[in-house]
Protein backbone atom coordinates (compact mmCIF):
# COMPACT_ATOMS: atom_id res chain seq x y z
CA UNK A 1 0.00 0.00 0.00
CA UNK A 2 1.07 3.19 -0.98
CA UNK A 3 1.93 5.55 2.13
CA UNK A 4 0.04 9.06 2.21
CA UNK A 5 2.81 10.78 3.16
CA UNK A 6 4.89 10.28 0.59
CA UNK A 7 6.52 12.92 -1.64
CA UNK A 8 6.21 10.40 -4.70
CA UNK A 9 3.70 10.21 -7.13
CA UNK A 10 1.28 7.14 -7.06
CA UNK A 11 2.76 6.99 -10.84
CA UNK A 12 6.30 6.93 -9.63
CA UNK A 13 5.74 4.45 -7.02
CA UNK A 14 4.06 1.98 -9.33
CA UNK A 15 6.26 2.15 -12.19
CA UNK A 16 8.13 -1.42 -12.94
CA UNK A 17 10.19 -1.37 -16.08
CA UNK A 18 10.81 -5.43 -15.42
CA UNK A 19 8.87 -6.76 -18.19
CA UNK A 20 11.48 -5.31 -20.55
CA UNK A 21 14.83 -6.92 -19.14
CA UNK A 22 12.75 -9.73 -19.05
CA UNK A 23 11.96 -9.77 -22.99
CA UNK A 24 15.04 -9.58 -23.72
CA UNK A 25 16.42 -12.07 -21.58
CA UNK A 26 14.24 -14.34 -22.76
CA UNK A 27 14.79 -13.88 -26.39
CA UNK A 28 18.71 -14.41 -25.86
CA UNK A 29 17.99 -17.44 -24.04
CA UNK A 30 16.00 -18.66 -26.73
CA UNK A 31 18.83 -17.66 -29.84
CA UNK A 32 21.33 -19.00 -27.57
CA UNK A 33 19.71 -22.47 -27.40
CA UNK A 34 19.06 -22.07 -31.36
CA UNK A 35 22.46 -21.21 -32.39
CA UNK A 36 24.15 -24.14 -30.75
CA UNK A 37 21.94 -26.20 -32.23
CA UNK A 38 22.96 -25.13 -35.57
CA UNK A 39 26.30 -25.23 -34.69
CA UNK A 40 26.12 -28.80 -34.05
CA UNK A 41 23.64 -29.31 -37.01
CA UNK A 42 26.30 -27.91 -39.44
CA UNK A 43 29.00 -29.53 -38.28
CA UNK A 44 27.48 -33.10 -38.54
CA UNK A 45 27.22 -32.21 -42.20
CA UNK A 46 30.82 -32.60 -43.10
CA UNK A 47 32.84 -33.81 -40.03
CA UNK A 48 30.91 -35.50 -36.52
CA UNK A 49 34.47 -35.48 -35.07
CA UNK A 50 34.49 -32.99 -31.67
CA UNK A 51 36.67 -30.69 -31.66
CA UNK A 52 38.30 -28.53 -28.53
CA UNK A 53 36.08 -25.76 -29.58
CA UNK A 54 33.28 -28.11 -29.88
CA UNK A 55 33.87 -28.71 -26.06
CA UNK A 56 34.45 -25.24 -24.85
CA UNK A 57 31.43 -24.42 -26.31
CA UNK A 58 28.83 -26.27 -23.78
CA UNK A 59 30.36 -24.14 -20.65
CA UNK A 60 30.25 -21.03 -22.26
CA UNK A 61 26.36 -22.31 -23.21
CA UNK A 62 25.85 -23.44 -19.58
CA UNK A 63 27.34 -19.75 -18.12
CA UNK A 64 25.26 -17.51 -20.89
CA UNK A 65 22.48 -19.13 -19.22
CA UNK A 66 22.91 -18.86 -15.89
CA UNK A 67 23.40 -15.44 -16.45
CA UNK A 68 20.07 -14.79 -18.16
CA UNK A 69 18.47 -16.73 -15.31
CA UNK A 70 20.06 -14.77 -12.70
CA UNK A 71 18.43 -11.99 -14.83
CA UNK A 72 15.15 -13.03 -14.48
CA UNK A 73 15.78 -13.56 -10.88
CA UNK A 74 16.88 -9.84 -10.37
CA UNK A 75 13.14 -8.96 -11.79
CA UNK A 76 11.36 -11.54 -9.66
CA UNK A 77 13.21 -10.66 -6.25
CA UNK A 78 15.49 -8.03 -6.41
CA UNK A 79 13.12 -5.12 -7.48
CA UNK A 80 14.66 -4.42 -10.70
CA UNK A 81 12.73 -2.71 -13.27
CA UNK A 82 11.36 -0.55 -9.86
CA UNK A 83 12.22 2.20 -8.50
CA UNK A 84 14.53 2.45 -5.47
CA UNK A 85 12.57 5.00 -3.55
CA UNK A 86 9.41 3.33 -4.73
CA UNK A 87 10.42 -0.11 -2.50
CA UNK A 88 11.32 2.24 0.39
CA UNK A 89 8.06 3.11 0.86
CA UNK A 90 6.29 -0.18 -0.01
CA UNK A 91 8.43 -1.75 2.73
CA UNK A 92 10.61 -3.65 0.29
CA UNK A 93 14.23 -1.81 1.07
CA UNK A 94 15.82 -5.68 1.99
CA UNK A 95 15.21 -5.92 -2.33
CA UNK A 96 18.01 -3.88 -2.66
CA UNK A 97 20.38 -5.82 -0.32
CA UNK A 98 19.12 -8.65 -2.83
CA UNK A 99 20.26 -6.38 -5.39
CA UNK A 100 23.55 -5.62 -4.28
CA UNK A 101 24.20 -9.36 -4.51
CA UNK A 102 22.82 -10.32 -7.57
CA UNK A 103 25.25 -7.91 -8.77
CA UNK A 104 28.32 -9.08 -6.76
CA UNK A 105 27.29 -12.89 -8.37
CA UNK A 106 26.66 -11.21 -11.87
CA UNK A 107 29.99 -10.15 -12.61
CA UNK A 108 32.14 -13.42 -12.29
CA UNK A 109 29.23 -15.67 -14.56
CA UNK A 110 29.39 -12.30 -17.28
CA UNK A 111 33.06 -12.52 -17.22
CA UNK A 112 33.20 -16.30 -17.57
CA UNK A 113 30.30 -16.16 -20.13
CA UNK A 114 32.57 -13.93 -22.32
CA UNK A 115 35.64 -15.58 -22.06
CA UNK A 116 34.82 -18.50 -23.04
CA UNK A 117 33.13 -18.14 -26.68
CA UNK A 118 35.96 -15.94 -27.62
CA UNK A 119 38.19 -19.35 -26.15
CA UNK A 120 36.29 -20.99 -28.74
CA UNK A 121 36.95 -19.15 -32.04
CA UNK A 122 40.47 -18.94 -30.49
CA UNK A 123 40.74 -22.84 -30.32
CA UNK A 124 39.40 -22.46 -33.91
CA UNK A 125 42.46 -20.28 -35.12
CA UNK A 126 44.79 -22.64 -33.46
CA UNK A 127 43.57 -25.58 -35.74
CA UNK A 128 43.24 -23.65 -39.35
CA UNK A 129 46.47 -20.85 -38.30
CA UNK A 130 49.52 -22.90 -38.47
CA UNK A 131 52.22 -20.85 -39.07
CA UNK A 132 54.23 -19.88 -36.27
CA UNK A 133 53.80 -16.44 -36.02
CA UNK A 134 49.85 -16.67 -36.37
CA UNK A 135 50.04 -19.47 -33.26
CA UNK A 136 51.92 -17.37 -31.54
CA UNK A 137 49.40 -14.86 -31.37
CA UNK A 138 46.79 -17.00 -30.70
CA UNK A 139 48.33 -18.05 -26.95
CA UNK A 140 48.91 -14.44 -25.95
CA UNK A 141 45.15 -13.59 -26.55
CA UNK A 142 44.25 -16.33 -24.41
CA UNK A 143 46.52 -15.44 -22.20
CA UNK A 144 45.13 -11.58 -21.95
CA UNK A 145 41.75 -13.00 -21.77
CA UNK A 146 42.10 -15.26 -19.52
CA UNK A 147 44.02 -13.00 -17.31
CA UNK A 148 41.28 -10.45 -17.36
CA UNK A 149 38.78 -13.04 -16.48
CA UNK A 150 40.89 -14.23 -13.33
CA UNK A 151 41.60 -10.47 -12.58
CA UNK A 152 38.82 -8.67 -12.75
CA UNK A 153 37.23 -11.96 -10.12
CA UNK A 154 39.80 -11.07 -8.28
CA UNK A 155 39.36 -7.52 -8.34
CA UNK A 156 35.74 -8.15 -7.87
CA UNK A 157 36.55 -9.93 -4.09
CA UNK A 158 38.83 -6.77 -2.52
CA UNK A 159 36.37 -4.13 -4.22
CA UNK A 160 34.84 -4.00 -0.81
CA UNK A 161 36.92 -4.91 2.87
CA UNK A 162 34.30 -6.53 4.01
CA UNK A 163 32.94 -8.30 1.11
CA UNK A 164 29.81 -7.48 2.71
CA UNK A 165 29.59 -3.66 2.21
CA UNK A 166 29.16 -4.46 -1.35
CA UNK A 167 25.18 -5.05 -0.70
CA UNK A 168 25.43 -2.95 2.63
CA UNK A 169 26.96 0.11 3.02
CA UNK A 170 26.34 0.63 6.30
CA UNK A 171 29.02 -1.51 7.69
CA UNK A 172 32.44 -0.68 8.43
CA UNK A 173 35.27 -1.17 5.59
CA UNK A 174 36.56 0.46 2.40
CA UNK A 175 35.26 -0.04 -0.76
CA UNK A 176 36.87 1.14 -4.37
CA UNK A 177 34.71 3.09 -6.71
CA UNK A 178 32.74 0.65 -7.49
CA UNK A 179 31.03 2.86 -10.60
CA UNK A 180 34.31 2.87 -12.11
CA UNK A 181 35.19 -1.03 -12.05
CA UNK A 182 31.77 -1.67 -13.64
CA UNK A 183 32.40 1.00 -16.37
CA UNK A 184 36.12 -0.45 -17.07
CA UNK A 185 35.75 -3.99 -16.65
CA UNK A 186 34.41 -4.75 -20.09
CA UNK A 187 36.96 -2.57 -21.94
CA UNK A 188 39.77 -5.17 -22.32
CA UNK A 189 36.73 -7.13 -24.46
CA UNK A 190 36.99 -4.23 -27.00
CA UNK A 191 40.99 -4.70 -27.50
CA UNK A 192 40.71 -8.51 -27.07
CA UNK A 193 37.79 -8.15 -29.96
CA UNK A 194 39.46 -6.45 -32.41
CA UNK A 195 42.49 -8.48 -32.23
CA UNK A 196 40.31 -11.56 -32.81
CA UNK A 197 38.36 -10.22 -36.01
CA UNK A 198 42.26 -8.67 -37.11
CA UNK A 199 44.28 -11.69 -37.08
CA UNK A 200 43.03 -13.59 -40.03
CA UNK A 201 42.38 -10.54 -42.07
CA UNK A 202 46.22 -10.64 -43.45
CA UNK A 203 46.01 -14.59 -44.43
CA UNK A 204 43.07 -13.95 -46.00
CA UNK A 205 44.33 -11.36 -48.17
CA UNK A 206 47.01 -13.30 -49.58
CA UNK A 207 45.19 -16.19 -50.63
CA UNK A 208 44.91 -16.58 -54.54
CA UNK A 209 41.31 -15.78 -55.17
CA UNK A 210 38.91 -13.02 -56.09
CA UNK A 211 37.55 -10.06 -54.26
CA UNK A 212 34.47 -11.71 -53.67
CA UNK A 213 35.53 -15.00 -52.35
CA UNK A 214 38.52 -13.06 -50.19
CA UNK A 215 35.44 -10.95 -48.70
CA UNK A 216 33.32 -14.40 -48.10
CA UNK A 217 36.01 -15.89 -45.78
CA UNK A 218 36.83 -12.20 -44.36
CA UNK A 219 33.12 -11.97 -43.31
CA UNK A 220 32.75 -15.40 -41.91
CA UNK A 221 35.76 -14.48 -39.16
CA UNK A 222 35.12 -11.09 -38.64
CA UNK A 223 31.48 -12.83 -37.14
CA UNK A 224 33.08 -11.37 -33.61
CA UNK A 225 32.48 -7.70 -34.34
CA UNK A 226 28.54 -7.92 -33.78
CA UNK A 227 30.43 -8.82 -30.28
CA UNK A 228 32.81 -6.15 -30.21
CA UNK A 229 29.76 -3.33 -31.40
CA UNK A 230 27.72 -4.91 -28.50
CA UNK A 231 30.57 -4.44 -26.35
CA UNK A 232 31.00 -0.86 -27.41
CA UNK A 233 27.30 -0.18 -26.72
CA UNK A 234 27.48 -1.93 -23.51
CA UNK A 235 30.79 0.18 -22.53
CA UNK A 236 29.39 3.48 -23.48
CA UNK A 237 26.21 2.38 -22.05
CA UNK A 238 27.36 2.17 -18.13
CA UNK A 239 29.48 5.52 -18.72
CA UNK A 240 26.15 7.41 -19.47
CA UNK A 241 24.83 6.22 -16.18
CA UNK A 242 25.45 6.05 -12.53
CA UNK A 243 24.81 2.47 -11.37
CA UNK A 244 24.23 3.40 -7.74
CA UNK A 245 21.87 6.74 -8.30
CA UNK A 246 18.32 4.57 -8.55
CA UNK A 247 20.49 1.40 -8.52
CA UNK A 248 17.28 -1.30 -9.29
CA UNK A 249 15.70 1.39 -11.80
CA UNK A 250 19.40 1.78 -13.86
CA UNK A 251 19.96 -2.11 -13.83
CA UNK A 252 17.41 -2.84 -15.92
CA UNK A 253 19.69 -1.48 -19.25
CA UNK A 254 22.67 -2.68 -17.38
CA UNK A 255 22.08 -5.74 -16.83
CA UNK A 256 20.52 -5.98 -20.29
CA UNK A 257 23.78 -5.44 -21.51
CA UNK A 258 25.72 -7.43 -19.99
CA UNK A 259 23.03 -10.43 -21.01
CA UNK A 260 23.22 -8.99 -24.80
CA UNK A 261 26.88 -8.96 -24.63
CA UNK A 262 28.15 -12.81 -23.88
CA UNK A 263 24.97 -13.58 -25.90
CA UNK A 264 26.53 -12.24 -28.86
CA UNK A 265 29.83 -13.53 -28.44
CA UNK A 266 28.48 -16.87 -28.41
CA UNK A 267 26.41 -16.50 -31.51
CA UNK A 268 29.44 -15.36 -33.03
CA UNK A 269 31.41 -18.25 -32.05
CA UNK A 270 28.63 -20.12 -33.90
CA UNK A 271 28.60 -18.62 -36.92
CA UNK A 272 31.62 -19.09 -37.89
CA UNK A 273 31.17 -22.79 -37.93
CA UNK A 274 28.09 -22.35 -39.80
CA UNK A 275 29.51 -21.99 -43.53
CA UNK A 276 28.45 -26.37 -44.24
CA UNK A 277 24.65 -25.14 -43.21
CA UNK A 278 24.51 -22.40 -45.24
CA UNK A 279 26.30 -23.84 -48.48
CA UNK A 280 23.37 -26.56 -48.07
CA UNK A 281 20.69 -23.83 -47.91
CA UNK A 282 22.22 -22.48 -51.30
CA UNK A 283 23.13 -25.62 -52.92
CA UNK A 284 19.17 -26.86 -52.27
CA UNK A 285 18.21 -23.26 -53.60
CA UNK A 286 20.15 -22.96 -56.67
CA UNK A 287 18.84 -26.42 -57.74
CA UNK A 288 15.42 -25.72 -57.13
CA UNK A 289 15.71 -22.75 -59.55
CA UNK A 290 17.91 -24.03 -62.39
CA UNK A 291 15.17 -27.30 -62.08
CA UNK A 292 12.69 -25.03 -62.37
CA UNK A 293 14.10 -23.34 -64.84
CA UNK A 294 14.81 -26.20 -67.40
CA UNK A 295 11.04 -27.69 -67.02
CA UNK A 296 10.46 -23.87 -68.57
CA UNK A 297 13.34 -24.09 -71.24
CA UNK A 298 13.50 -27.29 -72.36
CA UNK A 299 16.51 -27.69 -70.22
CA UNK A 300 17.78 -31.43 -68.91
CA UNK A 301 19.99 -30.36 -65.79
CA UNK A 302 21.93 -32.92 -64.42
CA UNK A 303 24.47 -32.56 -61.13
CA UNK A 304 26.65 -35.59 -60.11
CA UNK A 305 30.09 -35.49 -58.50
CA UNK A 306 31.04 -38.21 -60.67
CA UNK A 307 29.84 -36.42 -64.24
CA UNK A 308 32.85 -35.09 -66.09
CA UNK A 309 31.74 -35.49 -69.42
CA UNK A 310 28.03 -33.75 -69.89
CA UNK A 311 26.79 -34.78 -73.25
CA UNK A 312 24.45 -33.62 -75.99
CA UNK A 313 20.93 -35.29 -76.48
CA UNK A 314 18.64 -35.17 -80.09
CA UNK A 315 15.81 -36.14 -80.65
CA UNK A 316 14.46 -35.49 -84.35
CA UNK A 317 14.74 -32.21 -85.27
CA UNK A 318 14.45 -30.53 -82.37
CA UNK A 319 16.82 -29.03 -79.91
CA UNK A 320 18.04 -30.28 -76.69
CA UNK A 321 20.56 -28.42 -74.63
CA UNK A 322 21.92 -30.91 -72.10
CA UNK A 323 23.36 -28.12 -69.23
CA UNK A 324 25.32 -30.07 -66.59
CA UNK A 325 26.69 -28.35 -63.30
CA UNK A 326 29.05 -29.36 -61.00
CA UNK A 327 29.90 -27.99 -57.88
CA UNK A 328 32.00 -29.80 -54.90
CA UNK A 329 33.01 -28.60 -52.07
CA UNK A 330 35.15 -30.70 -50.17
CA UNK A 331 35.17 -29.53 -46.15
CA UNK A 332 35.98 -31.26 -43.61
CA UNK A 333 36.04 -28.52 -41.15
CA UNK A 334 37.39 -25.29 -41.20
CA UNK A 335 41.07 -26.07 -41.97
CA UNK A 336 39.53 -25.35 -45.63
CA UNK A 337 38.62 -21.62 -44.99
CA UNK A 338 41.92 -20.13 -45.11
CA UNK A 339 45.92 -20.52 -46.61
CA UNK A 340 46.97 -20.14 -49.69
CA UNK A 341 44.72 -20.59 -52.55
CA UNK A 342 45.99 -22.10 -55.97
CA UNK A 343 43.51 -21.36 -59.17
CA UNK A 344 44.54 -23.44 -62.64
CA UNK A 345 42.34 -22.49 -64.86
CA UNK A 346 41.27 -24.33 -68.41
CA UNK A 347 38.89 -23.13 -70.97
CA UNK A 348 38.83 -24.80 -74.47
CA UNK A 349 36.57 -24.90 -77.48
CA UNK A 350 35.88 -27.03 -80.33
CA UNK A 351 33.13 -27.03 -82.92
CA UNK A 352 29.73 -25.46 -80.83
CA UNK A 353 31.25 -27.12 -77.95
CA UNK A 354 32.14 -25.13 -75.11
CA UNK A 355 33.73 -26.45 -71.97
CA UNK A 356 35.13 -24.68 -69.24
CA UNK A 357 36.51 -26.29 -66.16
CA UNK A 358 37.93 -24.66 -63.39
CA UNK A 359 39.28 -25.65 -59.46
CA UNK A 360 40.79 -24.25 -56.77
CA UNK A 361 43.02 -25.66 -54.78
CA UNK A 362 43.37 -24.06 -50.86
CA UNK A 363 46.40 -27.43 -50.53
CA UNK A 364 48.69 -25.98 -47.98
CA UNK A 365 48.56 -27.00 -44.60
CA UNK A 366 46.87 -29.99 -45.45
CA UNK A 367 43.67 -27.81 -46.97
CA UNK A 368 41.71 -28.76 -49.76
CA UNK A 369 38.97 -27.10 -51.65
CA UNK A 370 37.39 -27.40 -54.92
CA UNK A 371 35.31 -26.21 -56.92
CA UNK A 372 34.68 -27.36 -60.57
CA UNK A 373 32.43 -26.00 -63.12
CA UNK A 374 31.54 -27.58 -66.15
CA UNK A 375 28.67 -26.31 -68.71
CA UNK A 376 28.64 -27.67 -72.13
CA UNK A 377 25.97 -26.50 -74.76
CA UNK A 378 25.58 -28.81 -77.93
CA UNK A 379 23.44 -27.43 -80.81
CA UNK A 380 22.46 -29.66 -83.76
Amino acid sequence: MTSTSSPLSEAYINENEGSRLIIIVSTFIVLEVVFIGLRFYSRSLRDSKKRLDDILIWPALFACLVLDSLGLVMVQYCGVGRHAEALAVLGESYKLIRWGKGIIAMVPLYLLAVTLPKLCVLALYLRILTQRVYRTVCYVLITIILGNCIGGIVALLVSCIPLAKNWEPTLPGNCINSNAFYQWISFPNILTDLAIIILPLPLIWKLQMNISQKAGLAATFSAGGVGLVISIVRFKTFFASDAFEDPTMTSIDLVAWTVIEPGMYLIAACLVTLRPLLHLVIKEKIMRTAYHGSASRGYQLSSSANNKNPKSQNSGNSMVNTLSLEQRSSFSDERELVQKAVYDGQIGTQADCVSSTRQGHLESHQILVEQDYSVTLSRQ
